[in-house]
């Protein structure tokens, strides 16, 4: 690879980081205590945040990225909203950098493996990672280490896997919701092609089983030194399942939790959908649906029944699969996006009377879009006019993809 190529995947990396960080400071957000007069770091409900992922027996377990922000707190002297600051959002700028190196490991061109890093700053939980009700702790290191993960496996670098895994369950134990996707993408691919069956199941088993068991020894033994233990095991029978009459307790709360499954997916498995449905799609990008689609089959469930769906971040969990090749799926759909035969359309009289009716269409649901994501859509967040504007771009995004789409093919 070239030096020049890393160096813009770095700057664009860079560059959205900042943009985000920039978003972050004059918005409401964790990291200035949801006031957007402000525009300065706060340390009051960071370091709020910080004490709750220490003594809440649901968090208490995961201790790499309390333990980052505390060592950064210690020896830098940070207050405790620039210690998460300089950790999150430097794992956040890793993120684009492992993403573009893992699309480029899956053969993406330079071009598309920029366009990927820059879908994956511009999801709906990236782009507002920390703002209210989207509450990022853990995930830019969860997501770091599953990047890692999925690159060491591209590279057959099985002991850097089984790092990287390790690293990863322990950021959040969530993360062995994907074995059975990353099972489904590795198995049978070029690096174990080669691999007799025994060997398969020994090298899966132990870059996956053996880091998993570390897990539940260490932290059975570091919740019983902090006699968190029982407490947690309490949390977990007897509030974690109560979340299902937060997510659907009104007509609101419910609407909100159905939006957010859109909000999470958002343009990426729109684009994954009509990539396969064009008749571009290899045996592999289906097994990347299918690896998405599996793991958001278990998410989802525990997600509604054991969280608050508001979180989006939780339900955008499986878009791990589908990260490393956004950039391909939108490329490839725009490059069959019917642009220009729909200007040229607008010159031959005989479609003069179909185009009208079609725009003045067009301009109808794109005002029922903004009905709907300003007044039907309304979510509680204190950010919560960010998030609208995110939809209905989306939404104004979908309507004119498909309307000129469905005119070019229906004037052939």
């Amino acid at each position: 690879m070239k030096l020049s190529k890393l160096l813009m995947a770095i700057c664009i990396s860079a560059i959205f980081t900042l943009g985000i960080f920039g978003l972050h400071l004059s918005a409401p957000s964790v990291i200035n205590n949801f006031s957007a007069d402000s525009n300065r770091i706060s340390d009051a409900f960071a370091k709020d945040m910080y004490a709750y992922h220490q003594t809440n027996p649901e968090f208490a377990r995961r201790i790499v990225t309390s333990s980052l922000i505390e060592t950064v707190h210690v020896v830098c002297g940070l207050d405790y909203a620039y210690s998460f600051v300089w950790v999150n959002f430097s794992l956040l700028f890793l993120c684009g950098i492992i993403l573009y190196y893992l699309a480029r490991s899956f053969s993406l061109s330079h071009r598309t493996s920029l366009l990927t890093v820059a879908l994956f700053y511009t999801s709906f939980t990236i782009l507002f990672a920390f703002f209210a009700d989207i509450f990022s702790y853990d995930d830019p290191l969860q997501y770091v280490c599953i990047f890692l993960t999925m690159l060491a496996l591209s590279h057959r670098q099985w002991f850097f896997a089984s790092c990287a895994w390790f690293v990863a369950v322990f950021a959040r134990e969530t993360s062995v919701l994907l074995i059975p996707g990353l099972l489904l993408l590795f198995w049978s691919s070029h690096i174990t092609q080669e691999l007799p069956l025994r060997k398969k199941i020994i090298y899966f088993a132990l870059t996956f089983g053996v880091p998993i068991a570390m897990y539940v020894g260490l932290i059975y033994m570091y919740l019983s030194h902090i006699n968190f233990l029982e407490m947690s095991s309490q949390y977990f029978q007897n509030e974690r399942w109560s979340h299902v009459a937060f997510n659907f307790g009104s007509l609101q709360q419910s609407s909100e939790t159905i939006i957010s499954l859109f909000l999470a997916s958002g343009i990426i498995v729109y684009a994954l959908y009509h990539y396969i449905v064009s008749g571009l799609s290899t045996a592999f990008d289906k097994k990347v649906l299918l690896a998405f689609l599996i793991t958001s089959a278990i998410n989802i469930p525990l997600v509604l029944l054991g969280a608050r769906a508001r979180e989006v971040r939780l339900f955008a969990f499986p878009l791990v699969f589908m990260w490393p090749f956004a950039g391909w799926y939108v490329s490839r759909v725009l490059k069959v996006f019917p642009f220009k035969e729909y200007v040229e359309s607008w010159r031959k009289r005989e479609h003069l009377i179909s185009n009208t009716i079609f725009l003045v269409f067009g301009l109808v649901l794109i005002g029922v879009a903004y009905l709907f994501s300003w007044y039907v859509y309304q979510p509680i967040s204190s950010a919560g006019i960010y998030f609208q504007m995110y939809i209905f771009v989306l939404l104004v995004f979908v309507i004119i993809y498909e309307l000129i789409t469905f005119q070019v093919r229906s004037d052939v």
